[in-house]
């Protein structure tokens, strides 16, 4: 049977441990990594919501113009052709 050495047995249980802590380490930076991922993925979910609304406000005001230009137009023609 395959016998280790007192100081065999503890370098291998020490490179055992550090490989351990090494892995751990790598896990945390992924998870570290990924938070900051979804940090920055919620930020701009955020930003593109704000966007839009913007956009949307902007439509509306540019639409609602555009037919009160033409209601207007419209009843400034009514007018000069004497129906009042």
């Amino acid at each position: 049977m395959l016998e280790l050495s007192h100081h065999e047995f503890k370098r291998s249980m020490i490179t055992m441990q550090w490989n351990l802590v090494e892995e751990v380490d790598n896990i945390q930076n992924l998870i570290d990594n990924a938070s900051r991922e979804m940090r920055i993925i919620k930020k701009n979910i955020k930003n593109a919501r704000v966007y839009k609304k913007t956009i949307v406000t902007k439509m509306k005001n540019t639409f609602d113009g555009l037919i009160s230009r033409r209601y207007n137009w419209g009843k400034s023609i009514w007018v000069s052709l004497g129906n009042t």
